[in-house]
């Protein structure tokens, strides 16, 4: 049945559908001593096969039957949208009809994470194919958790992963590492990791599975020591973390330097007893403590592999041979240089930064009389990065006398803040022009010759209020600047 499909959806106008959507297979093994098999994946379209893909069956042996089979989780890659998954097929082994005994099995839960409600479990000899699931907890994400027993297999399944608009995925901000909230001294913070965010980041080390339910911070030392915190569950939860640094970016991590995965509820962190530096579900919740340098900067994932929406408290040690922590964690955008150079036809803008930190985009704002600013362009930031960018704007529909510019940085959670204010402008005190002014039907009203900047405003100042078309030429030059002109007495 599934090969049946896939060769007519070939042969049809989906063809470039399934040549380039991305394809998901499940996997047949754990990550590091669990039951999930891949790291989180943050997607709303795609194809998601059993691992024997488009023409095989999948294998025996996915999963054991104390604990269930393995699993993958969905999340949607925007906020407000929620995934949902369509079968178009769906061959699992089971009993001879009607299939009221499944020896293999597929379960959908409503968590990023295997212990979520299970919004059903099927199998099917391809009669019966599973509704149209869409996530409705708060993470927006699904989980899909297949088990195969050591005889006979099948032609597996194929689904169709989209993204709905909903209200369960609000996103708390500092669920991605480029939202991490900054942390200002020993004093730690309170939190609650209620969502795996929009990004799939702690993919390497002990939590290669990924983030179940995460909250990101960052912090930088103020003053070398060693480093210890801990991690209090507020109720009964098991709580992973992972540590990133030093002077890392959001979008290279890297392996973490210590990481807990242990299963088990109660404290984690990093403890003076403790000799290892990551550990798996098998370890004791603890890794060792780390001699850290004043003005490195590092980034902490706590995890909450339960999902179930409970607190915690992050405590740092503080005093003695312990190290401490600033309040001056990354600034937002470190710029450098921000400068604008007359040309021919416009005005070109160059800005550098040295580093950004969580930078969505700068939107680069003009005004005529440096007061009242309008946006002009926006461009993309970096995100996270520690190595100098260069960012160049060319406005070629500047006023005729002075521009004024400015930048304005704004984060991922929204904030803002403005750089100084500079200017620049086509026409030099010393420069003669050929003056135009037109209405708004092209016809020309008034024309000047051999006229200097300072005549030019004096000239203006004489003409009526309106809107009108400005041309200055240049004698002997190819330069011309045209701007229309709302004058107001």
């Amino acid at each position: 049945m599934k090969k049946f499909f896939i060769i007519f959806m070939y042969l049809t106008s989906w063809k470039v559908f399934i040549l380039h959507s991305q394809t998901y297979f499940h996997p047949t093994s754990g990550i590091a001593g669990t039951y999930v098999g891949n790291c989180m994946v943050n997607t709303c379209s795609g194809t998601y096969y059993d691992n024997g893909g488009v023409s095989g069956n999948y294998s025996n042996n996915i999963g054991d039957g104390a604990g269930g089979g393995i699993y993958r989780v969905f999340c949607p890659n925007a906020p407000g949208q929620c995934i949902q998954v369509s079968f178009s097929s769906f061959n699992v082994e089971c009993a001879n009809p009607p299939c009221t005994l499944c020896y293999d099995y597929l379960s959908c839960i409503q968590s990023a994470t295997q212990n979520g409600p299970v919004a059903w479990l099927l199998c099917s000899n391809g009669s019966i194919i599973p509704p149209i699931t869409t996530a409705t907890n708060s993470s927006g994400c699904l989980s899909f958790r297949f088990y195969s027993d050591a005889s006979i297999n099948r032609a597996g399944w194929v689904a169709n992963i989209s993204c709905v608009p909903c209200s369960a995925n609000s996103t708390p901000a500092n669920t991605d590492c480029t939202n991490a909230i900054g942390l200002c001294g020993n004093t730690g913070a309170s939190g609650i990791a209620s969502s795996p965010g929009l990004t799939s980041e702690a993919c390497t080390g002990c939590t290669a599975g990924g983030e179940n339910y995460s909250a990101w911070y960052t912090f930088s030392v103020q003053t070398s020591g060693v480093l210890s915190f801990t991690i209090s569950p507020t109720s009964s939860n098991d709580y992973d973390f992972a540590l990133y640094g030093p002077n890392v970016s959001c979008n290279s991590l890297g392996t973490p330097i210590r990481c807990s995965y242990a299963a088990g509820n109660g404290n984690t962190g990093l403890s003076p007893t403790a000799a290892d530096v990551s550990e798996d579900v098998t370890g004791n919740s603890w890794v060792s403590r780390l001699n850290v340098t004043a003005g490195q900067i590092y980034y902490l994932m706590i995890n909450d592999w339960d999902g179930v929406g409970n607190g915690f408290n992050l405590t740092f040690s503080s005093g003695g041979s312990f190290a401490s922590l600033s309040c001056a964690y990354p600034l937002p955008v470190e710029l450098t240089t921000f400068e604008c150079t007359p040309e021919e036809s416009g005005i070109l803008l160059h800005w550098q930064t040295a580093t950004e930190h969580n930078n969505k985009e700068f939107v680069v704002e003009k005004s005529e009389d440096g007061i009242n600013f309008t946006e002009y362009k926006k461009v993309m930031g970096k995100g996270t990065s520690y190595t100098p960018n260069d960012y160049l704007v060319f406005d070629n529909s500047p006023y005729l006398g002075e521009n004024y510019y400015r930048i304005k940085q704004v984060d991922f959670d929204g904030t803002s803040t403005y750089s100084k204010i500079i200017s620049c402008s086509l026409i030099s005190s010393n420069d003669i022009f050929d003056l135009q002014i037109l209405n708004l039907m092209g016809q020309v009203l008034f024309s000047y010759k051999g006229v200097t900047r300072n005549e030019y405003e004096a000239i203006l100042n004489n003409v009526p209020n309106g809107i009108y078309f400005v041309t200055l030429s240049q004698p002997n030059s190819n330069k011309k600047l045209v701007s229309k002109v709302n004058i107001i007495h």
